[in-house]
């Protein structure tokens, strides 16, 4: 196991990024797609998924016995000798000084979410289903919904329906993310509805995993198909001043769940005519022209930042912030730390004010700008400030952590 590893990581140039959500670098795109870009049989294929994922589980369950994590990973079955090379590495770092230990785990980090990411794409490309790969020609609205029933006319109201298909609070939940112009797509599956053709897909970020009973969808009119895995490139993470004024240019949008483009997307109405009359909100929601919490800042970072909200409770460092008082926490704060609970996040515009979209019930809701003390005053009432929150032993919905990732250039 030791070998096996150590050739991995000089195989696939790894580097530690530590334990917080990082997006993968230009290089490690690369190195993922160098692995993909061989010609195998889709037999050879399915063999070589089963070796990566056993080296990611191995590199977990190693991790795990240092740095206990929730994170669980599903695919090919370890082996007996599998198991032995665990044991045996977990007790050959145990006896490292602390140093080296914390490099080691660092790098079986790095060959955790590569080896999972390499062996999860083989798997799909070995599938009779698979259809290649597609870059996206718009602003592309993602839906995530059950693998057995795929209908993205119904859901948005189109010709022959009653209408758009919303929750209590007249919001298509089933609206995962806008995914920007030129984002490279796993065309997994190919599905024909009726006059509508919709694949299901998986990006490096999104994808709903091994097994699942639920998966993204999309319509074939917002990508295009590639003779080629198209390459594909870290994002650039914008200066400070540029994601602010982009933060400062959603004033106004209302609230739209799993959006993450407040400009909206026109082309909808063109793809599916409403079959019904729609009220100017209905109209913003529908054409998705407003984002939530974390779309606000994934928007503004150019899909910097997860977009999940919950990827954003371990995002960046974290400010030290456990037992102190308002005041006493206020003067720690710098630009575009997030306040983030399970579920939400906040984000700090300056000195003096935050910024977040906010859903607001059967309200609009939307972008709400407010001084730091009244908004901190607020989340005290219910949450307590914690360092880490998966440490932490107050209940998930008693608590809240400060991150930053972002600093002036």
């Amino acid at each position: 196991m030791k070998k096996l590893i150590l050739f991995t990581v000089a195989f696939l140039t790894m580097t530690g990024n530590g334990w917080a959500y990082t997006p993968f670098t230009t290089a490690d795109h690369l190195q993922i797609d160098r692995q993909l870009n061989q010609n195998l049989s889709k037999a050879e294929k399915k063999e070589k998924s089963d070796f990566f994922s056993r080296l990611a589980q191995k590199s977990l369950a190693i991790r795990k016995a240092f740095s206990p994590t929730k994170t669980k990973l599903y695919g090919a079955k370890l082996s007996a000798k599998d198991q032995n090379d665990i044991k045996s590495r977990i007790a050959t770092i145990a006896n490292l000084p602390e140093e080296k230990k914390k490099e080691i785990l660092e790098e079986l980090l790095k060959t955790e979410q590569l080896a999972e990411e390499i062996s999860r794409s083989l798997q799909i490309e070995s599938r009779d289903t698979f259809e290649g790969y597609a870059k996206t020609k718009l602003p592309t609205p993602v839906f995530r919904l059950p693998i057995d029933d795929v209908d993205l006319n119904n859901i948005l109201g189109g010709k022959g329906t009653t209408g758009m298909k919303v929750n209590e609070y007249n919001m298509i939940e089933e609206l995962a993310v806008v995914l920007p112009p030129d984002t490279v797509v796993s065309l997994m599956k190919k599905i024909q509805k009726g006059d509508f053709v919709y694949y299901q897909i998986r990006t490096r970020e999104f994808d709903a995993g091994r097994g699942a009973k639920f998966g993204y969808f999309l319509d074939a009119r917002f990508i295009e198909k590639t003779a080629e895995k198209p390459e594909e490139k870290a994002q650039t993470l914008p200066s400070l001043e540029d994601i602010t004024n982009k933060l400062l240019a959603t004033s106004g949008s209302v609230y739209v769940w799993g959006g993450s483009r407040y400009e909206g997307i026109p082309e909808l109405e063109k793809y599916f005519p409403s079959a019904t009359k729609l009220s100017a909100l209905e109209t913003k929601r529908k054409l998705m022209k407003g984002v939530d919490c974390s779309g606000l800042l994934y928007q503004a970072t150019n899909g910097f930042t997860p977009r999940n909200s919950r990827s954003l409770l371990n995002f960046g460092e974290p400010i030290n912030i456990e037992g102190k008082k308002i005041q006493e926490i206020i003067p720690l704060l710098k630009p575009l730390d997030l306040i983030v609970r399970d579920g939400h996040v906040v984000i700090v515009l300056d000195e003096k004010r935050t910024i977040e979209s906010r859903g607001r019930g059967k309200a609009p809701g939307g972008i709400e700008i407010v001084p730091i003390e009244a908004r901190l005053t607020e989340l005290f009432k219910t949450r307590s400030p914690v360092n880490n929150y998966e440490t932490s032993q107050l209940p998930r919905s008693k608590k809240f952590v400060i991150r930053r990732r972002f600093s002036e250039k």
